[in-house]
């Protein structure tokens, strides 16, 4: 008895037929999982800005001994987040308040430092920076887009934790800064 199936050569075993087109049809199937999973799981183009603008244990001029003059760091990111984000911001003046904040993270650090960890607590560095009056009015903006970058979370874990976050930072101490903040 033959057994014919469509588009089997008649050269080829039934088998290695069957073999050959499953391997096909698996490499489409796992080539096109692969484009969506790549879609889904590649960050926001604003969160890989925010990680390299604010992630102060990854930024060497903060987390040296000796650290270096932050220059003109970041300021590419802070171009692109006052095009696409913050437009009501002037970039000079976002610039200073940002080398203002690194300077404050850099001469501070000891004081915000998670000692177990051996990692600047970031969170606690904003909610200070935001709630201290002497601090927050030398950068509202920079006030701002850390209030954003809060609660910007891009992961299930961060959303759990977003209320949080932002209870701990938007204190009754907050409204000493006065304005909008």
């Amino acid at each position: 008895m033959n057994i014919t199936f469509a588009g089997k050569p008649s050269n080829q075993s039934l088998s290695n037929f069957i073999d050959r087109r499953t391997k096909e049809v698996m490499i489409e199937v796992s080539g096109q999982l692969l484009l969506l999973l790549s879609e889904r799981l590649t960050p926001p183009p604003i969160s890989v800005k925010y990680r390299k603008l604010l992630d102060l244990n990854r930024i060497p001029f903060i987390t040296l001994p000796n650290g270096e003059d932050p220059g003109t760091y970041g300021h590419d990111t802070l171009e692109w987040l006052l095009e696409n984000e913050f437009h009501h911001m002037l970039l000079d003046v976002v610039k200073f308040e940002l080398r203002v904040f690194y300077l404050f993270a850099q001469k501070n650090k000891e004081f915000f430092m998670n000692k177990k960890k051996k990692k600047i607590n970031v969170l606690r560095l904003i909610k200070y920076v935001s709630t201290n009056r002497d601090i927050g009015n030398r950068m509202k903006s920079i006030v701002e887009i850390l209030d954003h970058n809060i609660s910007f979370g891009c992961q299930t874990a961060v959303v759990e934790r977003l209320g949080r976050s932002l209870n701990l930072i938007k204190t009754d101490m907050r409204t000493l800064l006065g304005g909008k903040h």
